[in-house]
């Protein structure tokens, strides 16, 4: 399955993995302005957050909505811990496990290797963290985290924190990252990109920044059908292969697939 948020500021469904959670406040890269000043800088790559104190709460179960991601052997929960704090780990409704972090300004995980691995929960017991989520990995195969961001262009991504994507690429050890962006900025007939192009040079500057190790691969806009306000007939949107073109050249431009 990947990487799943601990909690996020809206109601979502995902097939492949349930989760409930309490006692938390969710934060969203899209919205800096209601996020402390504090935590800034402390978003990961996901664009999601949040920060509980004592009894908060939150329970990834896995689904058979696919098969083979019923379960899984690797899980992996990403906090930050400023202070000293206590967090249960439960792996399949078992007895909890209890850790001691001890305060620091990194990145930290909690990992666990277990057959059949179908939820894990976690809940602080003392003291506050910023909780990012899991990840529920094999030891075969490929993982792949599916960071959505609802309503972001791209630019959101620079609202992340540089250091702390380093330290997750440190644990998790990206092999690539995919870029996926442009649907929603494209208008009927539109042919120049060009600012669009720029921004996603100076996004693939940040991954290389963040993912040094990683190979970057930028994947060309999909088509979009639009409603003709006089037919009412649906036609192409008329501006997938200008985009294109513009984002071909930003990959080119800075050598990545």
């Amino acid at each position: 399955v990947g990487f799943v948020a601990c909690d996020i500021p809206f109601k979502t469904v995902r097939r492949t993995v349930k989760r409930s959670s309490s006692g938390w406040s969710a934060y969203s890269v899209m919205k800096p302005k209601s996020v402390p000043e504090n935590l800034t800088d402390k978003f990961f790559i996901s664009g999601y957050l949040a920060r509980g104190g004592a009894g908060a709460t939150t329970t990834w179960s896995a689904t058979d909505a696919f098969p083979t991601l019923d379960s899984c052997t690797r899980a992996r929960v990403l906090l930050y811990s400023r202070d000293s704090s206590t967090v249960e780990l439960r792996i399949n409704d078992t007895i909890p496990h209890s850790f001691v972090v001890a305060g620091d300004d990194r990145l930290r995980e909690l990992y666990v290797e277990a057959q059949n691995i179908g939820s894990v929960g976690v809940k602080v017991v003392e003291g506050e963290i910023l909780c990012y989520g899991v990840s529920l990995e094999g030891d075969s195969g490929v993982v792949v985290d599916n960071f959505s961001v609802r309503s972001n262009n791209g630019h959101a991504i620079f609202g992340t924190g540089a250091a702390i994507n380093r330290q997750a690429d440190d644990m998790l050890g990206y092999d690539l990252v995919v870029l996926q962006y442009g649907l929603n900025i494209m208008l009927p007939n539109q042919r120049n990109f060009s600012k669009y192009r720029d921004q996603l040079r100076d996004m693939i500057a940040y991954v290389e920044r963040c993912f040094p190790e990683a190979a970057i691969l930028v994947l060309g806009v999909s088509d979009r059908w639009i409603k003709d306000d006089e037919s009412g007939r649906y036609k192409p949107i008329g501006s997938v292969d200008a985009l294109t073109r513009h984002q071909r050249a930003a990959a080119d431009s800075c050598n990545v697939a």
